[in-house]
C-alpha cells in the first residue's frame, strides 16, 4: 500500500483494525452489515469498542448505515 500511495500520491491509512475477509457485506449505497462475532470478539479487536469500530467504519469505508446481526 505505501508504494501504490506514493506512486498515485494518495495518503495511506492503517486503521489497524481486523477485517476477516466474508465479515462485512456492503451495498455500494452506504450501508454496511456485519456481525457482532466477527469484529466485536475479543481476539479480533481487542483495544477498540463497538463504537471505535463503527467510527473507523464510516472514516475508512465511507458506511453511513451500520447493522449488526447478533450471535445465531
Amino acid at each position: 500500500p505505501s508504494r501504490v500511495g506514493q506512486i498515485l500520491n494518495v495518503p495511506v491509512f492503517y486503521p489497524h483494525t481486523i477485517l476477516e475477509g466474508g465479515s462485512i457485506e456492503v451495498n455500494g449505497a452506504g450501508a454496511l452489515l456485519t456481525t457482532e462475532s466477527c469484529l466485536l470478539n475479543p481476539n479480533r479487536n481487542p483495544q477498540c469498542s463497538r463504537q471505535e469500530i463503527e467510527q473507523r467504519l464510516r472514516d475508512y469505508l465511507g458506511a453511513g448505515e451500520i447493522l449488526w446481526l447478533g450471535p445465531g
